[in-house]
């Protein structure tokens, strides 16, 4: 009996170690699985603008996003830095659907999507809406992961305390004034301009004065009018052009000289020939 027994006992352990081996493997083969879901995001949806729908399709776009993530290989974790958010708010010929990134409050805005316009779409579409594109955020982030993109410009953005930039005293030097900034007071030019400009109008004052008076006390009654009555109107009209032309000259001179790029170069020398005399001035305008 006992050599019996010894081989059904040999016989049952025979049979289960298929058994095991078989099992083994399969155990080993799910912890891949678990652990492909490296990249973690807290997903939240905003559907208050939605009215009574509300509560119903925050709960259709949770389940179908979370297993729309999951797919990507992102795992909703409540506890995780990087957030997604869903932000749906109806419309006059449908929804909206809003997608945004953020990792510790800050905005991601190549991860983000939308706004969206769902048109004419049931809710079941528009859940189908979300689900297509939170897959496109969950392969964005699992290509360009949001915890490392935010480590490394945090890295960057601290740099190492060497000391002053010396560049930074150059970067904040005020620039020379350029052509197109005028100076805020005149110069000889602008001076010159006012003079005649002053005398310009003083002299058009002066001769629509006389041209005016003369015109109406040849219109009284009684006046005896000679070729010499004329003489003082013609006068008045002749200042009344060269004021007006002294007045324009002197506003030109300080235009000019409010606009000009300092320093600017000026030479003048006189000149005389056998027939005139003046003044040679060389300057750039």
């Amino acid at each position: 009996m006992r050599p019996r027994m010894q081989l059904l006992v040999f016989a049952v352990l025979t049979a289960m170690l298929p058994c095991s081996a078989s099992a083994g493997p399969s155990t080993t083969s799910e912890a891949p699985a678990a652990a492909a879901s490296s990249h973690r995001v807290r997903l939240s949806i905003e559907t208050s603008a939605m009215g009574d729908e509300a509560k119903s399709t925050q709960a259709w776009v949770q389940r179908d996003g979370t297993a729309a993530l999951a797919e990507a290989g992102i795992a909703v974790d409540p506890k995780a830095t990087a957030e997604v958010r869903v932000i749906l708010a109806p419309e006059d010929l449908g929804y909206t659907v809003t997608i945004e990134v953020r990792e510790d409050g800050q905005p991601q805005p190549l991860a983000s999507r939308g706004p969206k316009l769902c048109e004419t779409c049931t809710r079941t579409e528009l859940v189908g809406l979300v689900g297509r594109e939170l897959a496109w955020v969950g392969g964005w982030l699992s290509t360009s992961p949001v915890d490392e993109t935010a480590t490394e410009g945090k890295a960057d953005a601290t740099p190492e305390d060497d000391g002053p930039d010396p560049e930074a005293d150059l970067e904040q030097e005020p620039e020379p004034a350029g052509r197109e900034q005028p100076p805020r007071r005149l110069h000889a030019l602008g001076w010159a301009g006012v003079g005649l400009g002053a005398v310009g109008v003083g002299t058009l004052a002066s001769g629509i004065a006389i041209g005016v008076r003369t015109y109406e006390a040849r219109g009284e009654a009684g006046d005896y009018r000679t070729p010499r009555a004329a003489q003082p109107e013609r006068i008045g009209w002749a200042m009344v052009g060269l004021g007006a032309a002294a007045a324009v000259g002197g506003t030109v001179m300080v235009v000019l000289d409010l606009v000009r790029p300092r320093p600017r170069p000026l030479a003048a020398a006189p000149w005389l020939d056998g027939q005139a005399a003046g003044l040679w001035v060389r300057r750039r305008f």
